[in-house]
């Protein structure tokens, strides 16, 4: 049982909506239609294993892949609350994120490097978070969202004189987490 609800003047204009439910996939016209307040939608799904259903959202078909909607799930009913009109479809993702880094820094010395990058992703749901730590200390980092690249400044100050424990954590929107950890080198300068 699929649905949605339109409250009054959720639209600037009267239009005929395009409604459609096929092959699992939820039509609520398209997106060149601007909404003004948020509509809900709703899908149920008895498919899903209950250890499971914290992992489950609608998405919203984009492509060839899903952007992630926040989602509220109860018997068996799943909900969200939006501005886009579009495809949408029950999605699970019980896939960590990746955390990669180009080349292994593991015990390299990196006086030389004014900073230290690794590309991080997540297929299905997104990144939702992400937090670095240096010698146990939270670090700041930037996140590049077109890269995926997650970029730690040097001058900061935090690296110690020789060995270095970095460790990387990163959380999905549905809560799956990745961690990396490495060592490496580095000799301060004075």
């Amino acid at each position: 049982k699929n649905s949605v609800f339109f409250q009054a003047g959720t639209f600037y204009n009267d239009f005929n909506l395009n409604f459609d439910f096929k092959n699992n996939v939820l039509t609520v016209h398209d997106d060149t239609v601007p909404a003004h307040t948020n509509f809900t939608i709703t899908m149920e799904s008895s498919s899903y294993d209950e250890s499971k259903k914290d992992k489950v959202f609608i998405g919203r078909v984009s492509g060839n892949g899903l952007s992630y909607n926040s989602t509220r799930e109860k018997n068996n009913v799943y909900e969200i609350r939006t501005k886009t009109l579009g495809q949408y479809k029950l999605a699970i993702d019980t896939v960590a994120p990746v955390i990669k880094i180009s080349k292994s820094i593991e015990g390299k010395n990196l006086s030389n490097q004014k900073v230290l990058q690794v590309r991080i992703s997540d297929g299905i749901s997104g990144v939702k978070s992400y937090n670095g730590y240096l010698n146990g200390k939270w670090i700041l980092t930037e996140y590049d969202n077109k890269t995926g690249l997650l970029t730690y400044d040097f001058n900061d100050g935090i690296t110690s004189d020789g060995d270095n424990e970095l460790k990387i954590v990163v959380v999905d929107n549905v809560g799956n987490s990745a961690t990396f950890e490495t060592h490496f080198q580095r000799n301060q300068k004075l």
